[in-house]
């Protein structure tokens, strides 16, 4: 099943993040999610927001399950606080260091 979002637009995603052939389907749902969130913030780190990932059609327990996942391949950097949203950081591996993606 499609899941069809009217009036949303995701921006480009450089290659080195956005691998496909590394990413299971919940990956790219949520991986798409959290691109759609950091450019409409504009910064990285960012406040990551349940509600964003709702509006995806993702619920809040597979966004912690995944987020998880999303760490383990290096895509990402995630703070969590108890009771707050989880703040992200989105990186690219960069041999046995990582660079933050700039806006």
């Amino acid at each position: 099943m499609v899941k069809r979002l009217t009036g949303k637009f995701i921006a480009p995603i450089p290659f080195e993040w956005f691998d496909v052939s590394k990413l299971d389907a919940h990956e790219k749902e949520l991986a798409l999610c959290i691109w759609h969130s950091f450019k409409l913030q504009k910064k990285n780190p960012f406040i990551f927001s349940y509600k964003k990932a709702n509006e995806f059609r993702i619920s809040q327990w597979k966004v912690k399950r995944v987020l998880k996942k999303l760490e383990e391949k290096k895509m990402i950097i995630v703070e969590r606080s108890s009771g707050k949203s989880p703040v992200i950081t989105l990186i690219i591996p960069n041999g046995d260091s990582y660079k933050k993606i700039e806006i």
